[in-house]
């Protein structure tokens, strides 16, 4: 069953309600007649092709259902269903300001009135990026539907789900969290935009912060660095991207663009009170939350913990909801030492939790909710230094597939090769019982696997392994498919490693023959290859 039937459907039942109602009221009424007739043209006009409609589709037991239908109304005046932060002034929410134009509307606004279009909008963290993309659909796509698909959805169902519906923009908020098994492929992007050749738009809007896009997109050039850099479908995925940058401060022109918002006064306040121009910083309320997470140290040791904890969790790649227990056992790692602070200057654990969960400066460091709790964005964007690897550790005890391969990914990263094993082998089991042993993304968790045995040293384990895999994706996928490839690549480095010169050789070489028949002469195969495999979609 499609979004757009359930719709029509809708559409239907009110259409039959109304004119229900007109008969009545021209046989009872009368007069009152073109009363309600206008009365229900309203409802008619609200339910009509003519609205921003926004669908957000969520899994749930392998079934795709709409859970949300923001009342368009003309506009939708509440995006913050869509990641939009509303403003936050003196401990209160105050709703969204006016919209101060940014230097990169008129570049996104004419992307958007292209048939098919990728926008990438690249920024710091509450700099205004999902804003700016909001109000350009809004000033472009009015007609369009909303799609927000739930990060660990399958967006090939998705696409395949509403293929039938009108002018459509796929709504990406956070992009990197569609980066994982089941996201954003090439293939799942091509499909989607390909399908405006049937006149109906398709547009792909996405935000990512700067520091993780380069983090995904640009491995760096040194041949250990390169082993490290995201080399998987993600590559491919963000170069066929138009990237729009967002500077976190007001440039010249949108200074004067906020001042000549004289009606409204939180923008103007924010004028005056922001730190170097950091105006959707100011508003979100971020500089708050940040004093106030720093102002804990010393002062409530356990919240800090609380919070520390959860935010490392949500950066080791947890990406859903975080189980309140999870939070409470991986805090004790960040409890300061017995030694330094005594016991009783150590809040009670009930303390702790009202502390972090209550919204004193307008936004809580973290909410709790059904035994779930989430950590603010802010947070997690700001935060530097190492993961404790029994963060990863405590993680992975209750990952699903996308989390575990998430977390290996940062355990590989962090050099914790360890945890990294085991993080592909849970991802692995779990895709085994759920989506069979030759699923494509079930032998990407065991080619994963694999080279994090490679870098433990497990030689002879690494090679079984490689293959494993190699010998199940020239059955499944055919000896000249690019994740083939892939693994006869991955097969001659384990030989070479192990000091196998000739048979590594001859490997390589009929790689490089299949590579160039296949892709051309000159071809890697993969967009900004490194010369290293690092476990990754392929």
């Amino acid at each position: 069953m499609t979004v757009v039937n359930t719709r029509r459907r809708t559409a239907l039942l009110y259409l039959a309600i109304c004119s229900f109602l007109i008969a009545l009221g021209v046989l009872w009424f009368g007069g009152m007649g073109s009363v309600l007739t206008v009365a229900v043209s309203a409802v008619l006009s609200a339910i009509s092709g003519t609205t921003l409609g926004v669908y957000v589709l969520e899994r749930r037991r392998s079934q795709f259902r709409r859970p949300e239908v923001l009342p368009p109304a003309g506009r939708v005046d509440d995006p913050t269903s869509l990641g939009v932060h509303p403003a936050t002034i003196n401990g209160e929410h105050a709703g969204l300001t006016a919209y101060v134009p940014r230097d990169i509307d008129h570049e996104l606004r004419a992307l958007l009135r292209l048939p098919s279009a990728f926008a990438l909008i690249i920024g710091d963290a509450v700099s205004g990026k999902t804003r700016t993309a909001f109000e350009a659909v809004k000033a472009e796509l009015l007609h369009a539907h909303i799609l927000v698909p739930a990060a660990d959805s399958p967006l090939a169902q998705v696409v395949e789900n509403v293929s039938d519906i009108g002018d459509t923009v796929l709504w990406l908020d956070d992009l990197e969290r569609y980066l994982s098994f089941d996201g954003l492929t090439l293939r799942v992007l091509d499909d989607f935009l390909s399908s405006s050749a049937s006149g109906r738009r398709r547009v792909v809007v996405a935000t990512m912060r700067s520091s993780e896009f380069a983090r995904q997109a640009h491995p760096v050039e040194s041949e250990e660095d390169a082993r490290r850099a995201l080399r998987s479908s993600a590559i491919a995925v963000l170069s066929r991207a138009t990237l729009l940058r967002l500077g976190s401060t007001l440039s010249a022109q949108e200074f004067r663009e906020a001042s000549s918002l004289q009606a409204d006064p939180l923008i103007q306040a924010a004028l005056t009170f922001s730190h170097n121009g950091r105006l959707a910083e100011y508003l979100a309320g971020a500089p708050s939350l940040g004093k106030r997470f720093q102002d804990s140290r010393g002062l409530h040791p356990r919240a800090r913990a609380l919070v520390s904890a959860a935010v490392d969790l949500r950066r080791a790649g947890y990406g859903r909801p975080i189980p309140r227990r999870l939070v409470e056992k991986s805090h004790t790692y960040y409890l300061p030492a017995a030694a330094g602070n005594p016991p009783e200057h150590v809040e009670s654990l009930k303390d702790a939790w009202n502390w972090v969960t209550s919204p004193i400066l307008g936004s809580a460091l973290l909410s709790a909710s059904g035994g779930n709790v989430e950590v603010n964005d802010y947070l997690v964007a700001v935060a530097e230094g190492p993961i404790p690897a029994a963060v990863l550790v405590d993680a992975l005890v209750v990952a699903d597939k996308h989390d575990a391969h998430r977390i290996g990914l940062t355990a590989y990263d962090l050099g914790s090769y360890a945890v990294a094993s085991e993080a592909f082998r849970r991802a692995y089991n779990i895709q085994v019982s759920e989506d069979g042993p030759d699923h494509p993304d079930t032998l990407t968790s065991r080619n994963n696997l694999a080279l994090a045995l490679r870098d433990m040293g497990r030689w002879d384990e690494a090679l079984a392994v490689q293959q494993e895999v190699l010998a199940a994706r020239e059955r499944v996928l055919g000896p000249d498919h690019p994740d083939t490839l892939t693994s006869r690549n991955n097969l001659a480095l384990a030989l070479r490693d192990m000091g196998r010169w000739d048979e590594a050789l001859a490997v390589q070489q009929e790689v490089l023959a299949a590579r160039e028949r296949v892709l051309g002469p000159g071809s890697s195969g993969y967009p900004h290859q490194p010369q290293q495999p690092r476990p990754g979609s392929a």
